[in-house]
């Protein structure tokens, strides 16, 4: 089901990529990832674990394009290759990373305990789009001394 969730993203909400600013759409699929995370890590059966899967899958499809694109924008043309591969380089090394803690935690805490991690990870980074896009908000209507 997370691959259905993550697809059907794709598929409907690809056009939402281009938006000029991306940080509401962003704190948007994370918090959409995190409900999805919850319902896995507290599932009382089968039924809710594979609809938190489907909704994670769903949060976390537009993830890498909608971070990707703010990179594209600040770079030149000639650059994007470069910037891009980069920026594939970090979100890879975050995933290994999370796979690897993850594994860690779940030896340590119980095989739940990663889906908690993980839905703390994204409600953090939702939390941090919605900051930033409200501090530029607050800065766009302040008129200039």
């Amino acid at each position: 089901m997370f691959g259905v969730g993550h697809v059907s993203a794709r598929l409907a909400g690809n056009r939402l990529v281009d938006r000029p600013d991306v940080r509401p759409m962003v704190a948007t699929i994370m918090l959409t990832e995190a409900a999805g995370l919850a319902l896995i890590w507290l599932a009382p059966g089968p039924a809710w674990g594979i609809a938190g899967s489907f909704l994670t899958g769903l949060g976390f499809s537009l993830t890498y394009p909608l971070l990707a694109l703010p990179v594209l924008r600040q770079v030149p043309p000639a650059a994007a290759g470069s910037a891009i591969g980069l920026f594939d380089v970090f979100f890879d090394i975050a995933s290994g990373a999370g796979s690897v803690l993850s594994g860690l935690l779940a030896g340590v805490a119980g095989p739940g305990s990663p889906f908690a991690m993980a839905m703390l990870a994204a409600l953090t980074g939702s939390m941090m789009m919605l900051v930033l896009y409200n501090r530029q908000a607050v800065g766009a209507k302040t008129p200039a001394p």
